[in-house]
């Protein structure tokens, strides 16, 4: 075998190992040539390491905004991620969500001055690999269902219900229902749960929870509440939170907060 003469004594006997025929036989297979390769250093490393794969992809929810006039309006996504608006329009929520979630648009809180009824359509779902746009809320006036009268000599509180095609009244079963002593303003809360009387005589206020099915009244428990001398005047917030009493005789105003699951 021929040996090139400058090259050194290890040189020669890698260069006799990597240039001698290959051997014949079933066994020299791909891996025997391989490993062969290698060790002339023909082969590669290792493969490089895969990339990390990228973050999921994540898509907004939103839709149109109509009819607003009140202020106040808050929405939710799945009953979080909370979005006031105070413009009709369009709208999306901050936190964006990956393809195959649900989503749940819903009206948190309602608008106030003036009231307003707002109802979602298009806003449930599962995130597909584009933007939610459909979600659709809608800003109205509560229709009108019922109506309430102080009767100062009466001491009670006549019940209507209210036609809302005609504005007719109809007494509402159980009509009238009793008060304090000389009932002179009466007043709604704005979810139209609840009813507050102011009496002039008694120095307190009755409250009342709406049966909203029918308008019927119920007292509340701990109802009537103390209030000032000669209260003439009773109203709630726009929120539903609070209540105050114009007193008269007293000169001044009781100011109460409202239990938003009993009205007390």
């Amino acid at each position: 075998m021929f040996i090139r003469k400058n090259l050194s004594t290890k040189n020669q006997a890698t260069y006799r190992r990597c240039t001698r025929p290959p051997l014949a036989g079933a066994w020299l297979g791909a891996a025997a040539l391989a490993l062969a390769l290698v060790g002339c250093g023909g082969g590669g490393g290792s493969a490089p390491p895969a990339p990390a794969p990228g973050p999921e992809p994540t898509y907004t929810v939103g839709g149109t905004l109509t009819g607003l006039l009140g202020s106040g309006l808050t929405l939710q996504n799945n009953a979080s991620d909370d979005l006031a608006l105070a413009a009709n329009g369009n709208y999306s929520f901050a936190r964006a969500l990956a393809q195959g979630a649900a989503y749940n648009v819903s009206v948190k809180t309602q608008p106030q001055l003036p009231a307003q009824n707002c109802t979602v359509a298009g806003g449930t779902g599962t995130m597909g690999t584009a933007a939610v746009t459909s979600a659709a809320v809608t800003c109205g006036f509560f229709a009108p269902k019922f109506a309430y009268v102080a009767n100062q000599s009466g001491n009670n509180v006549s019940a209507y219900s209210v036609n809302a095609s005609t504005g007719a009244l109809t007494a509402v079963a159980g009509s009238p229902f009793a008060a304090g002593t000389a009932p002179i303003s009466v007043t709604v809360d704005p979810s139209g749960k609840f009813a507050y009387v102011a009496n002039l005589n008694s120095a307190n206020v009755s409250a009342y929870s709406i049966n909203t099915s029918t308008g019927a009244l119920a007292p509340v428990a701990g109802s009537p509440f103390a209030a000032g001398t000669i209260p003439i005047s009773v109203t709630v917030d726009p929120s539903g939170k609070f209540a105050y009493v114009a007193n008269r005789t007293s000169e001044h105003v009781s100011a109460y907060s409202v239990n938003a699951s009993t009205g007390a």
